[in-house]
């Protein structure tokens, strides 16, 4: 069954709007085409609203009520997450989320009628994806992990191949769109929080795979209360063939939506609100602010502060390497350097400031190593 198999993903912070904007994605004659899955209830009040109007979503799935008390909370798992831990604290709870995504599958497959939806929404996705990660650590073998391997390896190669396969049976039976919302994390960085840092909790795989994906942000000027969106990706651009027999290729929205709501995504798509990237209308440019918040990279204050805390801990080891030597054996003071790191610091200084070194090589070795053999050379 042929479908466009697209992909929209939207991220923000609680309260900005993300399933509102999910819901808008599809036009009030299309609303009976929408499958939607619920996992917190987000949705509720539209639904009531909708009711009332005599509308309704061609299926509605709240899991909030028989899932209740048995999963962990939504700030809990992210935390969790972000941790890198396994998002439950006991056994019961691992074999809840992997009841949660069972009876995720099992609805799919028996109410997801072939050619009946176009839209299926997921709103949010956190607990599909912890679902997925209990069920890999519970089912090893099916998914290729060994028993004993790491968290981050079922997330890696358990929870996508999942991802790949639940996409691949939605969009087979002739679902053109799928729509999912995440929360916001703070990133880990070698076992600390990276300060004033937020990203989305979805997993990377949902980028290459999406053909458009936002940041909602609050945006006071915004009469109605809607919010602006950074966009993170976008392959929703037009193609055509020039004049001159060129393909002309060409952005339809811009890197910052103002007034991000589908009625205005929909103009950006028709052409009724141009997409100028030279010249940019009111609104359409992230500011510094949000350039930082949304980059991958880390700011120079963020590393300063990374930095300053693994140096902390590293000269709080080495006194006490320090004060065992004395009891033991005599042994060189302070930090051991690591040659290798050593030498490619040196090499790179010819070219390199040492806060660029200092932050290139974070992304290799683990930060207390850098600062060590920086800690070496006298920096």
């Amino acid at each position: 069954m042929e479908s466009k198999r697209q992909l929209y993903v939207a991220t923000g912070p609680f309260g900005v709007g993300k399933t509102t904007w999910a819901f808008e994605a599809t036009l009030p004659a299309d609303l009976e085409k929408v499958y939607w899955i619920d996992p917190e209830g987000s949705a509720n009040n539209i639904k009531d609203q909708l009711k009332e109007m005599g509308k309704q979503f061609g299926r509605y799935v709240d899991f909030s009520e028989r899932f209740k008390d048995k999963l962990p909370s939504g700030v809990d798992l992210l935390d969790a997450i972000n941790k890198g831990n396994l998002p439950w604290a006991d056994k019961q709870k691992g074999a809840a989320l992997v009841e949660f995504y069972e009876y995720v599958l099992e609805d799919i497959t028996k109410n997801l009628t072939p050619g009946k939806y176009q839209t299926f929404v997921f709103d949010p996705g956190e607990k599909l994806e912890a679902g997925m990660a209990a069920w890999a650590a519970a089912n090893p073998n099916v998914v290729g992990v060994r028993e004993n391997a790491g968290y981050g390896r079922f997330w890696s190669q358990g929870v996508y191949p999942l991802y790949e396969s639940l996409f691949d049976a939605i969009w087979s039976r002739g679902v053109d769109l799928i729509i999912l919302t995440f929360h916001l994390k703070t990133p880990w960085e070698n076992g600390r929080p990276v300060m004033n840092k937020v990203v989305m909790s979805g997993k990377k795989i949902l980028k290459p795979k999406s053909q458009l994906m936002v940041w909602l942000v609050n945006e006071p000027n915004n009469p109605r209360g809607a919010p602006a969106g950074l966009v993170l990706k976008e392959r929703l651009g037009r193609l055509s063939i020039g004049d001159d027999g060129e393909w002309d290729t060409q952005r339809t929205i811009p890197r910052r939506i103002p007034e991000c709501t589908w009625r205005q995504i929909r103009k950006y798509l028709r052409g009724d609100l141009p997409c100028d990237l030279a010249n940019p209308a009111p609104g359409e440019v992230p500011s510094r602010d949000e350039l930082e918040m949304i980059s991958p990279l880390l700011t120079n204050k963020q590393m300063e502060l990374m930095l300053l805390e693994a140096k902390k801990d590293l000269e709080e080891t080495v006194q006490m390497r320090q004060g065992m030597a004395s009891q033991e054996d005599p042994r060189p003071e302070g930090p051991i350097a690591d040659a290798e790191v050593v030498k490619a610091i040196l090499a790179a200084r010819t070219e390199k400031s040492d806060d660029t070194i200092r932050e290139e090589l974070s992304k290799i070795y683990p930060l207390p190593v850098v600062v060590a053999a920086f800690m070496s050379l006298g920096s």
